[in-house]
C-alpha cells in the first residue's frame, strides 16, 4: 500500500482506484435499453451488492453462493462457493421435464 504521500509501492494502482469519472448512456442507448425502469438504477446505486444479491436470487443455482460479494481492490470476487449453470431458461426447462423421473 501506498504511503501518506502517495508515494511507494502500490502508489500507482491507489491512484487508479480513485475513479470518480461517469460515463452516461446516450440517448440512443437508453431507447434500446432491456431495462428502462429508473428505480432499478437507483436500487442498484443504494447498495449494488443486496441489489445483485436479488437479481443473482431469480436464478437456478445448484450451490447456493456463501457470500455475495468479496471486494479487496484491486480483485473482486462474485458469488463465492457457488455452482450454477447458466443457459437458456427454456432449455433448462425442457431439461427438468425431460429427466424429471430420473432425479
Amino acid at each position: 500500500m501506498a504511503d501518506q504521500t502517495g508515494e511507494g509501492p502500490g502508489a500507482e494502482i491507489d491512484v487508479l482506484l480513485q475513479e470518480g469519472r461517469e460515463f452516461p448512456p446516450t440517448e440512443e442507448f437508453r431507447r434500446h435499453a432491456h431495462v428502462a425502469d429508473e428505480s432499478m438504477h437507483r436500487e442498484a446505486e443504494k447498495d449494488y451488492e443486496a441489489f445483485w444479491a436479488r437479481r443473482a436470487g431469480e436464478l437456478d443455482w445448484i450451490t447456493p453462493w456463501s457470500k455475495a460479494l468479496e471486494w479487496n481492490p484491486p480483485h473482486v470476487r462474485w458469488f463465492t462457493g457457488d455452482t450454477t449453470t447458466l443457459a437458456d431458461p427454456s432449455v433448462v426447462e425442457k431439461l427438468k421435464e425431460k429427466y424429471a423421473d430420473e432425479a
